[in-house]
C-alpha cells in the first residue's frame, strides 16, 4: 500500500546479467575460435561477442510484463550502451 491510497506497488524484478553469442553459417573455410586476431575476416573467422547489462520487468495488472533492458556491448568498442523497452515474458 503507498500510506494514504489504497493501491499498491506492482511486482517489480531486477537482474544484473553477461551474455555471450556466437553465430555461424557452416560456409566453407569458416572458423571458430575463442578470440578473432586483429586483421582476422570476421566472416570466415567467428568468436563470441560478449555484453553485459542489467534488466528490470514490471508486472502491470496481472498480465502485461513491462521490461527495461540496459546493454553494454564488451566486443564492439564502436557500439555504445543502449536501453530496450520492450513487452513480454519474465527473465
Amino acid at each position: 500500500m503507498l500510506g494514504f491510497l489504497p493501491i499498491g506497488f506492482p511486482p517489480i524484478e531486477a537482474a544484473i546479467f553477461y551474455d555471450a553469442g556466437m553465430a555461424w553459417t557452416g560456409a566453407p573455410g569458416e572458423i571458430q575460435k575463442l578470440h578473432r586476431d586483429p586483421g582476422e575476416n570476421p566472416v570466415l573467422v567467428r568468436a563470441p561477442l560478449r555484453s553485459w547489462g542489467s534488466s528490470i520487468r514490471v508486472n502491470m495488472l496481472g498480465y502485461l510484463i513491462l521490461r527495461f533492458d540496459y546493454t553494454k556491448p564488451i566486443d564492439r568498442p564502436l557500439k555504445k550502451s543502449y536501453w530496450t523497452i520492450s513487452l513480454g515474458p519474465a527473465f
